[in-house]
């Protein structure tokens, strides 16, 4: 009788780590910085937040400036009002942009930083 020899590939022992799995990579979210640059103005852009193609709505609001204008003038000795009429002038302000679908905040336009 003859005997049928197999080979056998020999056994290794193989380190944990040494097999390459393909795996998933993590799930990224992706924010789109949107690339507009605000201004006092209306912006034409689609909106982060809805995806809809938008002209911005702006708001204006008080921001640093006004704030250092009112400083400036009470240390000068305008107490009785005066210090207050930078709050009232809407090139000291900032302006804010919202969409006017979702009513999300898109970009602000600030005078000083």
């Amino acid at each position: 009788m003859e005997k049928s020899l197999q080979a056998t590939p020999p056994a290794y022992d193989v380190p944990q780590g040494c097999y390459q799995q393909q795996q998933q990579p993590p799930a990224v979210q992706v924010v789109d910085k949107p690339s507009v640059s605000f201004d006092k103005h209306p912006v034409t852009m689609m909106c982060p937040h809805c995806r809809v193609n938008i002209t911005t709505a702006v708001n204006q609001i008080n921001g640093l400036a006004p704030w250092l204008v009112c400083g400036g003038l009470a240390l000068v000795g305008c107490f009785f009002g005066c210090c207050i009429i930078p709050f009232f002038i809407d090139k000291l302000k900032d302006a804010e942009h919202r969409c006017p679908s979702c009513q999300q905040v898109v970009g602000r336009h600030r005078l000083i930083n």
